[in-house]
This record gives C-alpha cells, sequence and structure tokens, in this order.
C-alpha cells in the first residue's frame, strides 16, 4: 500500500498530477519472464515482513485520511483477489472515491463485465501482439486480453494502454506496427498508447534496458500512422512524456519523472486555450 501520483499507473488523461492509493496483493494469474514485481507476483519469494492486512473500510479510512480520491489496483495483477477489489471499489464510491484498476487484462469477459460496474479508469497492459511471445514469455494466451480491452472501450469508460518494449523481443518496427493496427482497427486513433521501457529483471536478465531511442521510435512510427496520444515510459525526462494540442501543438502537459505540470494553455474544461481544441483529458 503506497501514495503515489496516477502517471506512475501510465495513466496520463485522468486527472492528472492526483495523488493515488496504490494497492497490491501477492500472486499472479500469469508468470512474465521479465515481471518488474516478482517479489509479490511470486508467493514464493515474497519476504512476510511486507505482508499487512486491511479490510474494505480501512482501505477507504486510509485514503480519506491522506486526502487521496482514487484508489489504485496495481503492481502483481489485481485479478487475483477480483472479490476484495470488487467489494471495496463499490464501497469506496460510495464515499465519493474513484478506482483505477491497471491489469494484463487476462480475465473472462464475465470479469470484466463487472469490473465495468465500478471501475472508473482502467491501464490496460498488452505484452505485445504475438500469440507465441504471450505463451512463451507470460504463460497465458492473447485472446482475452485483445476482448477485454474492446469491451472496455464499447463500453465509454476511460482507459489508457500500455506496452512493454523489451530489449530482444519487441523493440522493431513489425511489433510497434502491430500494435498500432490493433489500436486503429479496433480501439481508437484517440486511445493513449504507452511504448514503455523495459529493464532487466528475474528471469530475464541477459540484454540491457530498452534504449529511449526505441520508444521513441515507437512514438514517432505511431503519430506517422495517426495515433494522436503516443506516449513512452519509464523514462524520466523526454518530450515523449509530455501532452501536446493535436491541432496547433502547444505545450498542454509537461511531466518529468512522475511530476506533472498542467500548463496555463490547458483550460479548466480541458481545451487547448491557443486554438479551442477539445481535449479528452479529465482534470
Amino acid at each position: 500500500i503506497t501514495i503515489e501520483r496516477v502517471e506512475a499507473e501510465a495513466v496520463f488523461h485522468y486527472k492528472p498530477g492526483a495523488k493515488i492509493l496504490s494497492l497490491g496483493n501477492f500472486g499472479c494469474n500469469l508468470d512474465c519472464d521479465y515481471c518488474q514485481n516478482w517479489v509479490y507476483s511470486q508467493f514464493q519469494f515474497t519476504p512476510p515482513e511486507s505482508i499487512e492486512e486491511y479490510t474494505c473500510d480501512e482501505v477507504i479510512a486510509k485514503a480519506r485520511e491522506d486526502g487521496i480520491e482514487i484508489l489504485s489496483w496495481t503492481y502483481n495483477d489485481p485479478a487475483v483477489w477480483f472479490e476484495f477489489v470488487i467489494d471495496t471499489a463499490r464501497e469506496a464510491r460510495k464515499a465519493g472515491l474513484k478506482n483505477l484498476f491497471k491489469s494484463a487484462f487476462f480475465l473472462t469477459r464475465e470479469a470484466v463485465e463487472k469490473l465495468c460496474e465500478v471501475i472508473d479508469v482502467f491501464a490496460i497492459s498488452i505484452k505485445a501482439m504475438d500469440e507465441d511471445y504471450y505463451t512463451k514469455f507470460t504463460k497465458g494466451w492473447l485472446e482475452p486480453v485483445l476482448d477485454n480491452a474492446r469491451l472496455v472501450h464499447s463500453k465509454g469508460i476511460p482507459y489508457e494502454v500500455s506496452n512493454l518494449v523489451v530489449t530482444g523481443l519487441t523493440n522493431n518496427l513489425p511489433s510497434y506496427d502491430l500494435m498500432i493496427d490493433f489500436l486503429l482497427r479496433d480501439l481508437s486513433p484517440k486511445t493513449p498508447i504507452h511504448f514503455t521501457r523495459f529493464h532487466p529483471d528475474y528471469k530475464y536478465m541477459h540484454v540491457e534496458k530498452t534504449p529511449i531511442d526505441d520508444v521513441m521510435a515507437a512514438r514517432k512510427r505511431a503519430q506517422e500512422r495517426g495515433i494522436i496520444y503516443p506516449y513512452i515510459g519509464n523514462a524520466f525526462e523526454s518530450e515523449g512524456l509530455n501532452t501536446y494540442c493535436p491541432s496547433c501543438k502547444t505545450l498542454l502537459v509537461e511531466r518529468f519523472g512522475l511530476s506533472t505540470y498542467i500548463q496555463d494553455s490547458l483550460t479548466a474544461d480541458s481545451k487547448c486555450a491557443k486554438c479551442g481544441f477539445q481535449t479528452p483529458i479529465i482534470r
């Protein structure tokens, strides 16, 4: 349980700069070779002293004590404590809080339907657009992930997509194009996409951290093909972290690491002050 900023979850368009209460549990329904939360996702490695118990009411009280309005279900995949997430999210809404669900989306359709009743914004991690990749490196399969992303899109609930660019696996143009194809064909060119840098971890330690030039190349390719809000992730400083007006290219939101600076050029109702373009940012 940690206090962070919403940008930590690869969410840039929902209440930029807002504090979140990030909540994780133990175990996962996938087993990614490069897992960056493996100490928690693989329970056999979890130090007992890191385990604390909270009730639904205690989670909500903790958020309110710290002036936080968003609960973020994250770290290990929240699929593994689904019932607690649903129950707490429902009670949190009654208390005036919002819910963010960050997941690899390896879930049944029925589960996502239930989540859509209580979740205010989704951070969807699509590892790759390759079935063999999913089988080998995540021990899951791709189809439900894509189906669930389409379902959330059809519901009109705010969501953003992240794609981990892994050195030696997906840091190449064909991989970028497959991801972009899916957004353009099945979701929307307005869907925010975060091409996120990988760092060596868990079982995948034999390659270097993704060069920033690679994720910037993915962002550039997305822009060239008509994606309106492409970003990079796991970088401290880059124009790839910023939000610009799609119409006149004015800087609207500047980001350094996890610090967010909303510019005067973004009006209170999320329009570009220079040209009047209406952005989808929720203030």
